[in-house]
């Protein structure tokens, strides 16, 4: 029997649908997120992320509030990568699953400290900055939604057929946050995904700034689930080829190949439906930038079904600078 309260709490947060995701915009999760990202970029480069009227708009005391929750992320949480570790990605399929506003409710034992400190903040959060965050959430959505169901067809084709590998059938979910994932080796704050199954976070901050970047990057995530390093299609002939030539595969080559392969199709997708000059993500960002001249030579072939991807590789790892 289908638990109906927990039914309707999975969908509480839900802001748009396509065929193959389902998006939504969870107030605790943003609330986690908001606190990560200002703790980190405070411990890194002493820079808030608070903008004046948000920091004039809270009393002392307020203030105080947020400055506790921001020390004890500091100290807790920021050696707990977001997209890496254990502890965060069940934290994270627990509380965008099964809570939302306006109170936590059955919360285990694991999750319970770091719960008392996000419900400490919660009313300061709701107050100042949810508001804002949640427009941008919805935001970021309804700019991408019609592209996003107009391509999603033949973009999960051709990269279904690219990495000879199966499509989520569910619909994959999609957790919107104004703040999504940054490092300390890496300011940018980014969308990350967990697989089995793929979950993506997608960020609204700073995320469409350029039109079809949110697009490529939500295609780019969904992809985790098709290439990864060490199996599959991709991965598998990465490796194949490498100990056939007697060389060890490039660093990080599958991730190059899985920013190339997503950007291209994305590209031609738009270009299709009269979309002109778009410039990839991984260009624009200079993201693997050792190897793009190498996969606009020898990677595009095999997208134009030109080349085997075994011959494509092959190419790259002898050529390779």
């Amino acid at each position: 029997m289908v638990n109906s309260t927990l039914f309707a709490q999975k969908n509480a947060d839900k802001i748009g649908e396509s065929k193959h995701f389902e998006f939504f915009s969870n107030y605790w999760f943003n609330l986690h997120h908001f606190l990560y990202q200002e703790a980190l970029m405070l411990k890194i480069s002493d820079k808030t992320t608070l903008v004046p009227e948000e920091l004039q708009s809270m009393s002392a005391d307020q203030k105080s509030l947020l400055d506790k929750a921001i020390s004890y992320y500091q100290s807790t949480w920021l050696e707990e990568d977001l997209r890496m570790s254990a502890y965060m990605t069940a934290f994270k399929h627990w509380i965008t699953a099964t809570q939302s506003k306006p109170s936590l409710v059955d919360i285990p034992d694991e999750f319970r400290v770091h719960c008392e400190e996000l419900i400490k903040v919660s009313d300061l959060y709701a107050k100042i900055f949810w508001p804002k965050h949640q427009v941008s959430n919805e935001l970021s959505l309804q700019t991408n939604l019609p592209l996003i169901k107009k391509i999603e067809a033949d973009v999960v084709h051709r990269l279904s057929i690219l990495t000879r590998a199966y499509w989520q059938e569910s619909k994959i979910r999609v957790d919107i946050s104004y703040y999504a994932k940054t490092s300390s080796r890496s300011l940018r704050n980014s969308p990350y995904t967990s697989i089995f199954p793929t979950h993506i976070v997608m960020n609204s901050r700073t995320s469409a700034d350029i039109p079809g970047n949110w697009l490529e990057l939500l295609f780019h995530e969904a992809s985790h689930n098709l290439i990864s390093s060490r199996s599959g299609f991709v991965g598998g002939t990465i490796m194949d080829v490498a100990k056939s030539l007697n060389k060890k595969s490039l660093r990080d080559q599958w991730h190059a190949y899985l920013f190339y392969l997503s950007g291209i199709v994305v590209k031609d997708e738009m270009e299709n439906l009269g979309i002109p000059n778009y410039e990839l993500y991984m260009k624009r960002n200079k993201v693997f930038s050792s190897y793009l001249p190498f996969l606009e030579q020898f990677l595009l072939p095999y997208i134009h079904e030109e080349v085997s991807l075994a011959r494509a590789t092959e190419n790259i790892i002898l050529n390779f600078k």
